[in-house]
This record gives structure tokens, C-alpha cells and sequence, in this order.
């Protein structure tokens, strides 16, 4: 019985010292990576920069190019990340029960008018 017990923790050993060895060269593999702060990747960033700056060509347009001449396909980038213009939008519905309640018609409405239109009100009789 003990034989047969040797045999099962040598091999349980064995698949230890292969696991073992995956896993140190997976971590070796993980610590070869690029990093977003190695000295490599600023290099690139500023090369691209002064590519940039020579050109007038916008940042994102090089990148484009550059994944495209390294066969990576990179979905759209926005030259400008959307923010809103800080315009005020116009009021246009009230909810005569409290004034507080408003709505400018933009995006989902809201819950107090959901509850009138629910119960047979019009989304017109609030208009302002």
C-alpha cells in the first residue's frame, strides 16, 4: 500500500516542478513586458511628439498610422474627448404640482413625468 502511496507523491511532485517552472517563466514573460513608464515607451511618445510638431499632423492620426504600418487594427480614436459646450439648455416642461420639477426635453424623462404620462396625462400639457 505505501508503494502505491510513493508512486501518487512522485507524481504529484513531478507535475509541482513542471507547474513550478511554468510559472517562473510566465513571471519572467510578465516582468519583460512594456511598461506605460519605461524608458522605451517615453522615447516612442516623445519621438511620435516631435513627429507631431513637425507635421501639424494631429497625435491621433500617427497613431492610426503606425498601428496600421504594425498590422495592429485599433478601433476609432475621437481627435477630442466630447465635453459639453457648457451651454444652458432651455426649460421645457413643468410639473405644475412643483415647480422644482423640470425637464428640458433631453435624454430620458423624468420620473415625475413618467408618473403623469402613466396615468393618461399628456407630455404636452407640461410644456412651459
Amino acid at each position: 500500500m505505501s508503494v502505491v502511496i510513493e508512486r501518487k507523491m512522485s507524481k504529484i511532485a513531478e507535475k509541482m516542478a513542471k507547474m513550478q517552472q511554468e510559472l517562473a517563466a510566465l513571471e519572467a514573460q510578465k516582468a519583460s513586458k512594456l511598461e506605460a513608464d519605461s524608458a522605451e515607451i517615453r522615447q516612442i511618445a516623445h519621438q511620435a511628439r516631435l513627429l507631431s510638431q513637425s507635421t501639424g499632423e494631429n497625435m491621433n492620426t500617427i497613431i492610426q498610422l503606425v498601428a496600421k504600418s504594425a498590422g495592429v487594427k485599433l478601433g476609432k480614436i475621437s481627435a477630442t474627448k466630447r465635453a459639453s459646450s457648457g451651454k444652458v439648455v432651455a426649460i421645457k416642461y413643468r410639473d405644475p404640482a412643483n415647480a422644482e420639477n423640470t425637464w428640458t426635453g433631453r435624454g430620458i424623462a423624468p420620473r415625475w413625468l413618467q408618473h403623469y404620462i402613466a396615468n393618461g396625462r399628456n407630455r404636452n400639457d407640461f410644456m412651459v
